[in-house]
């Protein structure tokens, strides 16, 4: 019984990890948008250069680090 539970839980977690990905890449426009909008009147250099790089991983296809930097410009602003 235990090692059918474990095989579940590892397929469970695998599946969920596998969906991850494409969640993350729907964030990325929505997050760079609200940057350039912050950006508009607020002026931060730092911000500005996290939200490019944020945007460039996105187009790039690491959607998970785009998203961590995009959030990192949208706090210092």
């Amino acid at each position: 019984m235990k090692k059918g539970a474990l095989t579940l839980w590892f397929a469970l977690a695998f599946s969920l990890g596998f969906a991850a990905g494409p969640a993350w890449a729907f964030q990325c426009p929505d997050l760079y948008a609200e940057c350039q909008q912050l950006l508009k009147t607020k002026k931060n250099e730092e911000a500005k250069k996290l939200c490019e790089e944020g945007i460039k991983l996105h187009e790039a296809g690491d959607h998970e680090v785009a998203v961590n930097k995009l959030n990192a410009g949208l706090e210092l602003l």
